[in-house]
């Protein structure tokens, strides 16, 4: 695998750093970093423990712990609602310092009781 990374690297400047300010490609190692870290943050690739939390019977909030104690808190996912319509998710990963990694938002917009657009924004 090695002998590949090395011979490809010539050819696409794999070997190379990748940094934000430019155009240089990201290394193997650096993409499966990348890739991981992203699968756990994301898709909840670990055995992580997930809480539901009702307002009323209904789903307002989801929130990923670490373990069952509830000491590290990975993500949290808000919904809104408007006169019983959901109008908002939001959903926050944190880093294993308990930083923000992450805020992404998505307000959904209906006409007649149909979804017309979603509107992605990246909060933080």
């Amino acid at each position: 695998m090695a002998r590949v990374t090395k011979l490809r690297a010539k050819q696409t400047r794999a070997g190379e750093k990748y940094t934000g300010d430019n155009n240089s490609l990201a290394t193997d190692g650096e993409v499966e970093a990348r890739t991981l870290k992203h699968s756990a943050n994301f898709h909840h690739n670990r055995n992580d423990y997930t809480k539901f939390n009702f307002t009323d019977g209904v789903l307002t909030e989801i929130e990923t712990y670490d373990n069952s104690n509830l000491d590290n808190l990975l993500a949290k996912s808000t919904f809104e609602f408007t006169n019983g319509t959901l109008t908002n998710i939001t959903k926050i990963i944190y880093n294993e310092d308990g930083t923000v990694y992450t805020e992404l938002s998505k307000d959904l917009n209906y006409e007649n009781f149909t979804i017309n657009s979603i509107e992605n924004t990246k909060v933080n």
